[in-house]
């Protein structure tokens, strides 16, 4: 797809799919870790099994996230890849262009191989309001779990992916009850936390500049607060 007109070509290429399938999105930068592999093996199995949908790789694929080693092995499976993935390779220039692709999405795909913190992507997913696949032992499971956002599989299980994904179009959860996302409170809780982040990197620099060294971070954020007339 030519990058100068990124997003209406990709998402009029999501649009001209035959009966709207469901789309299973992996975005952000692309690489091993992010479970590219997984995922183009589940891709594969849903197509066997006749699923109608589709799977987005967007995101750029190069040497700064990925060895050499997995990086030809990656350009390899993606060249194999089946006809019911979508790939756009590089990185989005405008964040509107990530959120255009990424509201067309049925479910998040963010079951990455060892990756112990959270990540940014449920925040984005909680406000968009999508449903997200991540592995299990980790932070984002936890997270997950605590606010009914999606389910948790075992990293690098392609087949259990596959059935989490049909339970997550379906709006069901791992046990086959109804899921019922808490979106809201968890965009807002961590929202919150970016924004309280926020504060006290810039109280901390107003810190430094004053030479203020022992005033605790709860007085700083008062004092920026009172400030701003908050």
């Amino acid at each position: 797809l030519p990058s100068k007109d990124m997003t209406p070509e990709l998402v009029k290429s999501l649009n001209e799919f035959k009966n709207k399938p469901r789309v299973i999105g992996l975005m952000g930068e692309l690489s091993r870790r992010k479970g590219l592999l997984t995922l183009l093996e589940a891709a594969q199995i849903a197509k066997k099994e006749g699923k109608p949908w589709l799977f987005v790789f967007a995101g750029p694929l190069n040497e700064k996230n990925n060895n050499f080693r997995d990086l030809e092995l990656l350009k390899e499976k993606i060249r194999q890849a089946p006809e019911n993935c979508l790939f756009y390779l590089e990185r989005f220039k405008k964040e509107q262009d990530f959120n255009a692709v990424f509201s067309r999405c049925d479910v998040i795909f963010a079951a990455y191989e060892k990756f112990y913190h959270s990540s940014n992507l449920l925040t984005k997913a909680a406000a968009f309001r999508k449903p997200v696949i991540v592995s299990k032992g980790y932070c984002m499971a936890e997270r997950v779990a605590e606010f009914n956002l999606g389910i948790a599989v075992d990293e690098k299980q392609p087949h259990q992916t596959v059935q989490g994904i049909d339970s997550l179009t379906r709006r069901l959860d791992a046990l086959g009850e109804t899921l019922y996302p808490r979106f809201e409170s968890y965009f807002s809780l961590h929202s919150l936390e970016k924004l309280d982040q926020f504060l006290n990197k810039i109280c901390g620099l107003a810190q430094k500049k004053t030479g203020f060294e022992h005033e605790s971070a709860q007085s700083r954020n008062e004092n920026l607060i009172r400030k701003v007339g908050v």
